[in-house]
């Protein structure tokens, strides 16, 4: 059973200004705010953690690659040590600014590009599993389910939610389907509400046309996503 709704914020200037984001907040129950390398301002990423406060969501640090050009989404070649540093600068920053206005990290949820390398690549899974432990132990680790990285934490006695894509779609083996190709990113309310009802079963239909299980503690829609707000209220999660 899903237990929880996410969704990636405190990175786009506009979509706060206008009142989207802030609207959209509402219907959450988690929140993976921006560490500023991917995007955001250090004014947006306060206003965001001060709402998420005020409606008691759960928070998370969302760190990525020091990569603002390309939105966090294209995987860099850092020195490993440099990217460790990198992600104990965002998490700990984050973590200051929950703790100054009375809040506490939840979890940490890896973004973009960092995410889906780090399902595969046990070196920079472990270089977030120890940055985590360093952090905070008890820190909850949002990550795709059946990867290296969840292998790895749990190893580690790292708490662990898996993670689902309520507005993305997936391939047989499981992986996401790259948003270059067509309709990789769901901006209809109806097939964003079937893959929920799908996701509560387990389970997900695949662009290849058969279902493969899927098990998640934590479903995620993206901010980024222009319907996201509609999507959100047709579920209605808080509330049901």
């Amino acid at each position: 059973m899903l237990i929880d709704l996410n969704c990636d914020m405190g990175e786009i200037p506009y979509s706060w200004n206008n009142g989207r984001d802030k609207e959209l907040l509402k219907y959450l129950t988690s929140v993976n705010i921006s560490c500023g390398a991917h995007a955001g301002t250090p004014e947006l990423i306060k206003a965001t953690i001060d709402e998420a406060l005020k409606l008691y969501l759960n928070i998370g640090a969302h760190p990525s690659f020091p990569d603002r050009k390309n939105f966090g989404r294209l995987a860099i070649a850092m020195d490993i040590g440099v990217l460790r540093n990198s992600l104990q600068n965002q998490i700990a920053w984050l973590k200051n600014e929950v703790e100054d206005i009375g809040g506490k990290l939840h979890h940490i949820k890896p973004h973009g590009a960092l995410y889906n390398l780090a399902a595969k690549n046990e070196e920079i899974s472990r270089v977030i599993c120890e940055v985590l432990l360093e952090e905070d132990s008890k820190l909850i680790l949002f990550c795709p389910p059946n990867s290296v990285l969840s292998k790895l934490a749990l190893d580690l006695d790292i708490k662990i939610w898996r993670e689902s894509f309520l507005d993305r779609q997936y391939h047989r083996d499981g992986s996401l389907v790259s948003r270059k190709e067509p309709n990789a990113v769901f901006g209809n309310i109806e097939m964003a509400l079937k893959q929920f009802q799908c996701l509560g079963l387990q389970k997900v239909l695949t662009r290849e046309g058969d279902y493969i299980p899927l098990i998640s503690e934590t479903v995620c829609i993206h901010g980024d996503n222009v319907a996201a707000l509609d999507i959100a209220k047709a579920l209605n999660f808080r509330n049901n």
